[in-house]
């Protein structure tokens, strides 16, 4: 859950203030402390016993998860934790609300990062598909397609129809029985379900918790969107409620239409830096080939805030006609734009959103999904 949970209490009995002599505290007994943020478990590697004015402080100094994930991240804390073993720099960190601050300060923040199992990779990258790609289909029949192609993740769309049995449109406004045939379907085929759009979010609360629960509901991890403009103080407030990222989807440039901005990844990074940081990007590498905008530039401006990916590799840059190709043989520069993902921390979920071949491209899927199982993750190329 966020915020994180820190809990600090009063000993019954007084401690000697020598911290080299004092064994650790069983933290299931009169001195606990827990440190938990979403989807992270960290487990101590060192604890600093440290005595202040009227109660003692625990400490976690850092994990083996946050030096695996972070070597800098995790080696800062260790320092910072040294030195909060001396009193007199502990001796303004008294309160359980200056802790806390120092703890997210120092690193320890929400990781917005894809919690995803390992069953899930293709490769060196989680990867399924946007169900985009099967528009003309059914859910059931989109999500059958997927799997065969090799998919192992999906990102569902607002209004496809759900089954050939029954034609009603699969968005935040189904029925529960209509959900519970999708996740008994996602099951079934082991398939994860990771994101839900694009859909927009327009600045009303009611609409947006209709779409936050159904995301919930669905288990999925992040919203895309292309959101109204004077929404995201709302949206905000509800990705942190929820613990469910949104992400700005980019279409491509619309040379008549200057007030569409989000097919230009500084205007995104601008509009989510200072924000929640569940508040990111979800990027188009096809849009932006058609737009005229290097992929790997754009995953470099968007560092740290890329929570998904629709993949495409096209015939042509900067034509807004130019159609998909299997993966590595069209001027997208996919395995450019994969090691910059990789660079910046990203390693999915990749959706395939293929939009060509529409009614037979289950193949041309397959093929892009193997080529990226085979694909290596190197050093981007400056």
């Amino acid at each position: 859950m966020w915020p994180p949970k820190v809990r600090l209490t009063v000993p019954k009995k007084t401690r000697k203030a020598n911290p080299g002599s004092q064994p650790f505290p069983n933290p299931s007994n009169d001195h606990p402390a827990r440190f938990t943020a979403a989807g992270c478990f960290f487990l101590p590697a060192r604890w600093f016993w440290m005595r202040g004015n009227d109660f003692d402080l625990v400490a976690i100094s850092c994990c083996s998860r946050l030096r695996n994930r972070s070597k800098t991240a995790g080696l800062t804390f260790c320092r910072c934790c040294k030195m909060m073993s001396d009193l007199s720099f502990l001796s303004f960190l008294m309160t359980r609300s200056v802790f806390v601050t120092a703890l997210l300060s120092l690193g320890l923040l929400y990781s917005a990062k894809a919690e995803l199992p390992a069953s899930t990779k293709v490769g060196e990258f989680h990867a399924g598909c946007q169900a985009y790609s099967f528009r003309l289909f059914t859910v059931v029949e989109a999500l059958e397609k997927i799997a065969a192609a090799g998919g192992k993740t999906v990102e569902f769309f607002p209004g496809q129809k759900l089954s050939k049995d029954n034609e009603a449109k699969f968005d935040h406004n189904s029925t529960p029985e209509m959900r519970q045939i999708v996740k008994d379907r996602l099951k079934a085929l082991g398939l994860t379900a990771y994101g839900y759009g694009v859909v927009k979010l327009n600045n009303n609360e009611a609409e947006q918790r209709q779409i936050f629960d159904f995301a919930k509901d669905m288990g999925v991890q992040v919203v895309v969107s292309e959101p109204a403009e004077d929404s995201f103080d709302l949206i905000e407030k509800i990705v942190k409620e929820y613990d469910i990222k949104m992400a700005i989807h980019n279409h491509p440039k619309r040379p008549l239409d200057r007030a569409y901005r989000y097919w230009d990844p500084e205007y995104v990074l601008s509009v989510v830096k200072d924000r929640d940081a569940r508040m990111g990007a979800c990027a188009d590498l096809g849009h932006w080939v058609r737009s005229g905008v290097k992929p790997v530039d754009a995953i470099r401006i968007l560092k740290g805030r890329i929570f998904d990916s629709h993949v495409k590799d096209l015939t042509e840059f900067g034509n807004p006609k130019a159609h998909d190709m299997i993966w590595g043989t069209g001027q997208t520069d996919i395995p450019a734009a994969l090691n910059a993902f990789a660079e910046g921390g990203f390693y999915g979920p990749l959706h395939a959103e293929y939009e060509h071949n529409w009614e037979t491209n289950v193949d041309d899927i397959t093929q892009c999904l193997t080529w990226l199982k085979n694909f290596k993750i190197t050093k981007a190329t400056k």
